[in-house]
């Protein structure tokens, strides 16, 4: 079975992932890691060449991972979902799970966070601005998933959790 984990950045998708990889027994795919190495450049480096430039290679690599992975955890980029048919494509491939974490503790996660493009010279304000915004015109995508889970409780509850859903 092809787990998608969804959500906005910061909340866990990678670190909640790898932990259900485990307790699963299959594979870990963070989509995000995988454009890097299909690219060759980091997400910042893609993200300067163009934002459409990267959305593009995010929905080829979103395809390969799907043709390449059968049975995996995947971690999805907070974008992923709301460009292209991507939600389309991920409903059609496997189970999809919205990890749905409150503005202030995304807050709270990336607020020190200096390696993702999106987040790069803004103040903690304007960081809450944003994340809200986002996040708000993102939530329609993320909430299509076939299940949405708490995303604020403790890692081990959160794991517990979706293994009863899968």
């Amino acid at each position: 079975m092809r787990i998608f984990l969804i959500g906005f950045m910061g909340s866990g998708k990678s670190t909640i992932g790898r932990k259900l990889s485990e307790a699963l027994d299959c594979p870990f795919v963070d989509l995000d890691e995988f454009i890097e190495k299909y690219a060759g450049k980091t997400i910042s480096e893609l993200f300067a060449i163009s934002q459409t430039h990267f959305r593009y290679l995010e929905y080829n690599a979103l395809q390969k991972v799907i043709e390449l992975h059968p049975g995996a955890v995947i971690a999805l980029g907070g974008g992923t979902p709301c460009y292209f048919n991507n939600m389309t494509r991920i409903l059609g491939s496997g189970k999809s799970l919205y990890l749905r974490v409150s503005p202030e503790v995304l807050l709270d996660r990336l607020k020190e966070d200096a390696t993702r493009p999106l987040l790069q010279d803004k103040t903690k304000d304007e960081l809450l601005e944003y994340i809200s915004r986002t996040l708000s015109g993102r939530e329609g995508y993320y909430l299509r998933a076939h299940e949405v889970v708490d995303g604020d409780q403790d890692v081990e509850k959160l794991i517990d959790k979706i293994q009863s859903l899968c």
